[in-house]
């Protein structure tokens, strides 16, 4: 699997999270990352690229300061 729309682990850290804290579930986070063909032919529930998403959106999240475990601006 090859990064499209985002190069670097820090910029996908910053789109992964400014996508999740506009309200972005985590398939439109992928579409940003990685483009909407790449996303549409990759993810699925087993997927590599659902995994990287996640690992990516976790990571963002805490070097942020929100936590890992919050879904969203006001989520507990």
């Amino acid at each position: 699997m090859t990064v499209g729309a985002v190069a670097d682990d820090a910029a996908m850290r910053a789109a992964a999270l400014a996508g999740l804290q506009s309200g972005k579930s985590m398939r439109a986070v992928a579409v940003d990352l990685y483009g909407a063909d790449q996303a549409a032919a990759d993810w699925d529930c087993d997927a590599l690229m659902r995994a990287t998403v996640r690992r990516v959106a976790h990571r963002a999240r805490a070097s942020s300061g929100e936590g890992p475990g919050r879904a969203g601006p006001g989520m507990p």
